[in-house]
């Protein structure tokens, strides 16, 4: 760390001395043989990587960089070099933050504000789509910005209450107390609750990269990083493993078959594929296109989406 312009000065000299030992490096071996240049060149460019990183946080450009990105991901590693991560925990951390955001975003704007309840989940989805804004060295951080594609004129304040949901289930899920009761004040839509427990499942490391740490930061909840690693993996597994579970959701009855007792319940966010046994004949002859409240027993499918909803009672609204 720089602590003061002084230590700055002999940092500034320090990366000189390096910059120029590389490139005198580069005139005598480049040409005659690349491979040995890479090899020797590999300390040069950790000591660069390091101080110029170094530069960079005391001059403010890695505050500004910060400041940029509405989430940043830093991946660490005891066993990794600086600025170094493997492109498979990179991309799934990514893919994870931006699936789970997706999935938010269209439980924010169709059940908190009501908005667009015919509007296909892929196109939503679009709206909520993550930007890399920067990389920075050091620890390896990626930093990520919301996107929309202005297609269309959703609320606006919807992507900060997506960012704000994402980023309070991470943090209790870094604390193991992400109870049924807590996940329902924060997501009451349970099909929407799992998919986001997914997402976060794969931000985390798996137990083949157990050496490595991936914190998640949301610039709307300040300055706190939520570290993810095999053992938040595996908390987030035990929490999506129960296949069945007691659950009551509401939504609009549609495609009832009568013969095969079966129907779909369109929810806000979702289909759901419903059964029923003789309780429910007399009800359902007259049930389609009406709302309706149904409890039963969900199954869980491995990626947290509710394959299938066998109905105990439903009322209709």
């Amino acid at each position: 760390m720089i602590a003061n312009d002084v230590e700055l000065g002999r940092t500034r000299v320090q990366l000189i001395e390096l910059e120029t030992a590389l490139a005198d490096l580069k005139r005598r071996v480049y040409d005659l043989n690349r491979e040995r240049f890479h090899l020797m060149s590999e300390s040069y460019l950790s000591e660069i990587e390091m101080l110029r990183s170094r530069i960079d946080e005391y001059l403010g450009v890695t505050a500004a960089r910060q400041l940029s990105s509405d989430f940043i991901l830093k991946i660490e590693s005891p066993s990794l070099a600086e600025g170094i991560a493997p492109a498979f925990v990179v991309n799934r951390a990514i893919g994870g933050l931006q699936a789970g955001l997706q999935k938010l975003g269209e439980f924010v704007v169709k059940a908190r504000h009501g908005f667009g309840p015919n509007i296909p989940s892929h196109l939503l989805a679009q709206e909520f789509d993550l930007e890399v804004v920067s990389v920075a060295p050091g620890s390896f951080e990626v930093g990520l910005r919301l996107s929309s594609r202005g297609r269309i004129d959703i609320p606006r304040e919807s992507f900060g209450e997506a960012a704000q949901i994402l980023i309070e289930t991470a943090v209790h899920v870094s604390r193991r107390d992400a109870t049924p009761e807590l996940m329902t004040e924060l997501l009451p839509d349970l099909s929407s609750q799992l998919q986001v427990l997914h997402a976060l499942k794969e931000i985390s490391p798996s137990t083949r990269r157990k050496e490595i740490t991936v914190s998640l930061q949301a610039r709307s909840f300040g300055e706190q990083f939520v570290g993810f690693n095999v053992d938040t993996r595996k908390y987030l597994t035990s929490l999506i493993r129960s296949r069945r579970r007691d659950a009551t959701e509401t939504g609009v009855i549609r495609e009832v078959d009568l013969d095969k007792r079966t129907f779909k319940l369109r929810t806000t966010t979702t289909t759901l594929r419903c059964r029923y046994s003789g309780w429910a004949d007399d009800v359902m002859a007259n049930a389609l296109g009406h709302r309706a409240r149904v409890s039963g027993i969900a199954e869980i499918a491995p990626d947290g989406r509710i394959s299938s909803f066998a109905a105990r009672r439903l009322e209709l609204l």
